[in-house]
């Protein structure tokens, strides 16, 4: 076993080190680990071992006991005994029945990768609760993966989608980073850490952190298992997409389709005489939307939505590649995955190519979700987030019952339509 010192700060600080090892050691029965550790408390690793199996196997156990005395885990140890290791990795890998994930085991048991997740190798799983699972409307259960597929290859898409090698704990967590999973297809997990607003507005105090992957809250962070890290989510999420957002707005997606908005709009503009290289769509769109450097957030609004539009107005739209330019970039917001289950109330965000801002709007005893958009010096259009949290390689689309940005109701329409204010 080893034991490192525990880093405050620049240097590790013996009394803190004290305050947080020997208290928890005194109320411990005296057995070899804890003789052992008494004795070498301030060693930087204190290495121990085992001839035997049997007292290996005790060994481990002792220290793990050691460790949760003082509310820590043990995340490290090792054995040259086949029999030792397979032992304590099965315990571990058991750990995740105690998590009510037993749903996500069962699918891991599926894809036969029991053995990976008992291997020495360190991994971080996003596995979901039970409670999650059973809401799940029948075609949910259905399409989550390919049950028809050889060799079980849906879910061991499945669960790979959601594996991340190497341990990946909370604290590692910042502003949608995206992470490889260990999908053959090489899918994103974007993690998220937020202070969502008390009461939900973004305007209150900032509360506690809490923790996303891919739009799914983390209820039980950090539970360690082994070599490994699992998080357990509060929903079952789909497998994120294999394409971009661009490639997925022009009819790479699942169901091939070619949306109204990219072949109306967006494939129009990318055709139009364009003087300024800096104002289009070359420079503010496509490398945005293709960018697997950067992630991006993209509200797509629906084929009902513009084609609601009369073609008239459309064409006048049309007719100024400037004002469309601006109109395409206000539905994207740049650097950002944002996923509807982060915002706040009343959170606002800045659009691509400065051209306006826009802003969520959620109340808890709802479960729509709405975001408004206006150019800047422009009237606000309103728009219920319809299909949201769709992942990508490069981030989140949301589908949009309207086009952002674009008047062309009466204001009489707009009010009767607007179910926010």
């Amino acid at each position: 076993m080893v034991f490192d010192r525990v880093p405050f700060g620049a240097k590790s600080s013996p009394s803190l080190l004290h305050a947080t090892i020997k208290n928890p050691l005194e109320k411990c029965t005296e057995n070899k680990a804890v003789l052992e550790l008494k004795g070498n408390l301030y060693v930087n690793d204190l290495l121990s071992g085992s001839d035997f199996e049997d007292e290996a196997w005790q060994l481990i156990a002792d220290a793990n006991k050691i460790m949760e005395e003082a509310d820590m885990e043990l995340t490290k140890w090792s054995s040259n005994s086949q029999v030792v290791a397979k032992a304590i990795q099965k315990e571990f890998y058991l750990r995740i029945d105690v998590t009510d994930s037993t749903k996500f085991k069962a699918i891991i048991e599926e894809a036969k990768l029991v053995s990976l997740y008992q291997g020495a190798s360190p991994l971080t799983l996003f596995v979901f609760v039970d409670a999650a699972f059973n809401r799940l409307p029948p075609y949910r259960v259905t399409n989550l993966y390919d049950k028809a597929s050889a060799n079980n290859e849906g879910a061991k898409e499945y669960v790979a989608s959601f594996t991340v090698n190497g341990i990946v704990e909370t604290s590692f967590f910042s502003d949608a980073t995206p992470y490889q999973s260990k999908s053959v297809l090489q899918r994103k997990i974007f993690l998220n850490r937020r202070a969502l607003r008390v009461g939900n507005v973004a305007s209150g105090r900032a509360g506690q952190y809490k923790y996303f992957a891919n739009g799914g809250i983390i209820v039980q962070p950090n539970i360690q298992a082994g070599q490994h890290v699992i998080h357990v989510l509060d929903r079952v999420l789909p497998m994120p997409l294999t394409m971009t957002i661009l490639a997925y707005v022009s009819g790479h997606g699942p169901d091939k389709t070619l949306y109204k908005f990219f072949e109306l709009f967006m494939l129009r503009l990318r055709w139009a005489r364009q003087e300024n290289s800096v104002k289009n769509y070359a420079q503010q769109v496509e490398p945005v939307l293709s960018n697997l450097d950067s992630p991006s957030t993209f509200f797509l609004p629906t084929d009902q939505a513009v084609l609601r539009i009369p073609a008239g107005i459309r064409g006048e739209l049309l007719g100024n590649p400037l004002k469309l330019l601006r109109i395409i970039t206000l539905h994207i917001i740049p650097k950002k995955a944002v996923y509807t289950s982060l915002v706040n109330h009343y959170e606002q965000f800045n659009t691509q190519y400065n051209s306006g801002r826009v802003v969520f709007s959620k109340h808890f005893d709802r479960e729509a979700v709405y975001v408004s958009g206006a150019l800047n010096g422009g009237s606000t259009v309103t728009a219920r987030v319809n299909s949201p949290n769709i992942t990508v390689l490069n981030g989140v689309v949301h589908h949009v019952d309207e086009v952002l940005g674009f008047v062309y109701k009466t204001v009489l329409e707009e009010i009767q339509l607007d179910p926010v204010t």
